[in-house]
């Protein structure tokens, strides 16, 4: 990897941790999991053909909610280390 390439995966890395920590997320997973419960009643063949996909976003919804507490958590450490309490 170049210095470039480093730079530049960084910088989008921050890019992404700043966009992840403004969704909400645990609003989407309730409106997911409210889907998961009621779509089958409300038109099952739809929900099969859809529920593979929404597994799969769920996932990485799961997933993104790490990335939301790791970013926290980074952010209270750095300003820790620029204020200290």
């Amino acid at each position: 990897m170049t210095e470039e390439e480093y730079v530049q995966t960084q910088q989008q890395l921050l890019l992404v941790a700043g966009i992840v920590a403004r969704m909400d997320l645990d609003g989407f997973l309730r409106a997911v999991n409210h889907a998961e419960t009621v779509g089958p009643f409300l038109d099952a063949t739809l929900y099969m053909q859809g529920s593979s996909r929404l597994g799969a976003i769920k996932r990485i919804a799961t997933a993104a909610q790490q990335l939301q507490k790791v970013t926290a958590e980074v952010k209270e450490e750095l300003a820790d280390e620029v204020l200290p309490r």
